[in-house]
């Protein structure tokens, strides 16, 4: 299961603690806030009581407190609707997949059945069947200052029930919201938005999620540990 987790940390311990972190094969992306005093991560995590990376993390020096978010529904930035629990068991051809294409998503099936050593047709019918079901869709990762969107941020909310979906939408829609999604815990929702400027950031929320949203905690983002979703090696 994808699991999003904010620890606050000493700020002189964050980039030591970010970049070990990065490390992990496990761990999709890190980041810290712009202050130096949190760091966001995101994992996938079959049991948050049995990872050992949740375990040791608040027991390690300057980590202050941690929370763990379970990602219960997630929108992709282009439309549709991600799955995080597929409608069937996934196989090993299904996973191996997955792992090529999360390192190199323009993978082409005949690359993928000479990696995996399976017939190219079976190759193509189980990445059609993962796109059908929502386990597997593309992304393109653009650097946001490239665009003039300098201000960068986390949006944690607390959303009333009956406005769930209709709040996750609407961020979905924008061309400002990258990432959205229901969560377990504290929050109901969390998003990352990018705009040009803290006014516009307020504006957005302002705008657009007035009468949906009964709080909302903005964290402005700093520096990008890790990114990719493939295999790492230390930052």
């Amino acid at each position: 299961r994808w699991r999003l987790v904010r620890a606050r940390s000493t700020p002189s311990r964050t980039e030591h603690l970010a970049t070990a972190l990065a490390a992990h094969d496990r761990m999709r992306w890190v980041r810290a806030s712009r202050d130096h005093g949190e760091l966001v991560y995101g994992l996938v995590s079959p049991d948050a009581s049995t990872d050992g990376v949740l375990q040791r993390l608040p027991n390690l020096p300057g980590v202050r407190s941690m929370t763990a978010y379970e990602l219960l529904q997630v929108w992709p930035p282009r439309g549709g609707e991600a799955v995080v629990v597929p409608p069937a068991p996934l196989d090993a051809l299904d996973r191996r997949i997955i792992d090529v294409l999360s390192t190199d998503g323009r993978t082409s099936n005949r690359e993928i059945a000479r990696t995996t050593r399976v017939n190219e047709t079976t190759v193509a019918r189980h990445r059609a069947r993962l796109e059908e079901w929502g386990v597997l869709y593309y992304e393109a990762d653009i650097a946001q200052a490239a665009v003039g969107r300098r201000h960068d941020a986390m949006l944690w909310m607390d959303v009333a029930p009956g406005h769930i979906v209709e709040a996750g939408t609407r961020l979905q829609a924008l061309p400002e919201c990258r990432f959205v999604a229901v969560t377990s815990g504290p929050s109901t929702l969390v998003a990352n938005v990018a705009t040009e400027s803290a006014p516009a950031l307020v504006a957005l929320v302002d705008t657009h999620l007035a009468g949906v949203v009964r709080r909302v905690e903005m964290l402005t983002m700093g520096r990008v540990f890790k990114r990719h979703a493939g295999p790492s090696t230390p930052v």
